[in-house]
């Protein structure tokens, strides 16, 4: 009983010191005191201004280079400079091919359509004296003669890229075809000679007298030229761009001309003999085009081509010279003035669709050779047989086209 009496006191006495031990409630708390104010920072101090260059200071002493361990010239705590400039590599993202100028010349071998002149042309002979009035005046035998198909010329392409990254540029190109063919002819009664004394002179024609005139007959030769030539200028916009191809957008002028003419002598050479006795037909056409040029490389190889088509007008121009002026043709028995001769000039629209192909092989990253084939056509022209013909009272226009294959290089830098 007693031990239970002195456990009944322990348990009373703790339970009365954890009472005591619990915290107060909130209401009963002292209020919480606010936190002391931050000090304000100190104002902004303005900076220093600054030293002054020294002026004749001795150069800093060199840093003695350490010596080169197990036969390696480097240390890497150290900072090396190159002795030279490095070569500029081209920017990755630049289109290619390579080069921000390019030159691409070219020989061709083309042909063009036949043209003949349509008759016999009576002309005039030189005779200033008035002497010869009473003869009868020398008939040229031109009738169906033409400049024939195949001729030679060149083409040459120049262009530069605006931006390193090849995609605005501007580019020129030039292409030319002459062909011509030289004919014998000769004419009764008449002597034609070439003479040179101390420069370029006339072909003369003069009359032999009646009593000689029919066992006497002039030889000569006349030659028929036909040339095509065009002229263009572009601006160059890239549109597609890959490791292996491009596409381009042109926009530009295009100049062509288209000529034939038809003088006494041989081919002309640097007297310039023919300009004194020729009956020429010259076209010009200028108009705006709008086109479509890129590539395709592979291994080395290469395809390229470029399509354009111009817009614009055709102008012809008919001059006759010495002994064609007044130029008469043949109807029937009897010669008529050519009725081309008293036309005015007058433009026609007109126009220039051309295609440039080019397969070759790439030498290095700056040049490639090449073939290629060029088609160029044009809707009006005039031509020798429309001006040549007596019955027509205008000059009547057809259509034209050339096209060739050429050899050339491409070089670019």
């Amino acid at each position: 009983m007693r031990t239970l009496g002195w456990s009944l006191l322990g348990v009373v006495v703790m339970g009365w010191g954890t009472a005591r031990a619990q915290p107060a409630p909130v209401d009963s708390l002292p209020p919480i005191p606010p936190l002391p104010a931050s000090p304000a920072p100190p104002p902004a101090q303005p900076l220093p201004p600054l030293l002054p260059v020294p002026a004749n200071e001795p150069p800093l002493a060199e840093v003695p280079r350490p010596q080169p361990t197990l036969g390696i010239d480097y240390d890497p705590a150290y900072q090396y400079l190159p002795e030279y400039l490095p070569t500029k590599p081209r920017r990755d993202d630049a289109c290619a091919p390579a080069g921000r100028w390019w030159v691409t010349p070219a020989l061709e071998l083309g042909w063009m359509p036949r043209d003949a002149v349509a008759t016999d042309l009576r002309v005039r002979f030189n005779d200033p004296a008035g002497l010869w009035t009473n003869f009868p005046r020398p008939v040229l035998p031109t009738a169906g003669t033409n400049s024939g198909v195949f001729g030679a010329g060149m083409s040459l392409s120049v262009g530069r890229w605006m931006g390193t990254n090849n995609i605005h540029g501007v580019e020129g190109n030039f292409y030319f075809l002459n062909s011509g063919t030289t004919y014998d002819a000769f004419i009764p009664g008449y002597v034609v000679s070439f003479p040179r004394s101390g420069g370029s002179v006339a072909a003369q024609i003069l009359p032999y007298p009646p009593a000689f005139a029919p066992v006497v007959v002039g030889t000569f030769p006349f030659t028929l030229d036909t040339l095509f030539a065009t002229v263009d200028v572009n601006y160059r916009r890239n549109m597609i761009c890959t490791p292996h191809a491009r596409l381009d957008l042109v926009v530009g002028y295009r100049y062509a001309y288209l000529g034939d003419e038809l003088y006494l002598g041989d081919r002309f050479d640097d007297y310039n003999d023919y300009r004194h006795n020729r009956f020429t037909v010259a076209n010009h056409f200028h108009g705006g085009q709008v086109g479509l040029a890129g590539e395709m490389r592979w291994e080395g190889w290469f395809v390229a081509g470029a399509a354009k088509i111009a817009l614009g007008g055709t102008t012809p121009e008919l001059t006759t010279t010495g002994v064609f002026a007044g130029a008469e043709g043949q109807v029937g028995n009897r010669f008529r003035r050519l009725g081309a001769l008293d036309q005015d000039e007058r433009t026609e629209l007109a126009v220039l669709p051309t295609v440039n192909l080019q397969f070759g092989h790439q030498l290095g990253d700056r040049a490639r050779l090449f073939v290629s084939y060029s088609l160029a056509y044009l809707s009006h022209v005039t031509r020798i047989s429309n001006a040549t013909r007596p019955g027509f009272s205008a000059l009547n226009t057809n259509d034209f086209w050339v096209q060739s294959i050429g050899f050339g290089a491409d070089f670019r830098f």
